[in-house]
């Protein structure tokens, strides 16, 4: 069984007035070659846990995360809207890098616009949405 999730993680400092939202992407399962078959084609990490029996999670985040999404969106049937936010979040970064960042040394000034970091998180609000609705059961399905 194959379980992936799209997500975008909550990073913030509230101390800091600073948006830290990062996407990552995950894809578990029981097969070890399929998740070295993914760092090998698309990078990533690989990570094992035996909670019940051995399983392997493959992560992906920000850039990466992005461009795998990119390769896949058009065969995803489930997660292609999720996929498609998740995209669109992660272009919007690419404006405000870690230079600018740097920059502004953090002091108490909001860095990134407000506008985006409302946008962002309307975005991550709309993906929290998604990811749930994918967790209910499907009309006519009993759990």
């Amino acid at each position: 069984m194959e379980k992936g999730q799209l997500s975008l993680r909550d990073l913030s400092l509230a101390e800091e007035k600073i948006c830290l939202l990062n996407l990552n992407v995950t894809i578990a399962n029981n097969n070890k070659e399929i998740h070295d078959w993914l760092v090998e084609n698309f990078g990533g990490s690989v990570s094992a846990s035996n909670r019940w029996k051995r399983t392997y999670q493959w992560k992906l985040t920000a850039n990466q995360a992005k461009e795998f999404l990119e390769k896949i969106v058009p065969y995803l049937k489930i997660k292609k809207e999720q996929a498609i936010l998740a995209i669109e979040f992660q272009k919007s970064k690419s404006i405000y890098t870690k230079q600018h960042l740097k920059q502004s040394n953090y002091n108490g000034g909001n860095v990134i616009p407000i506008t985006e970091i409302n946008r962002r998180n309307d975005i991550a609000l709309r993906m929290r949405k998604l990811n749930y609705r994918d967790r209910l059961p499907k009309t006519g399905q009993t759990s």
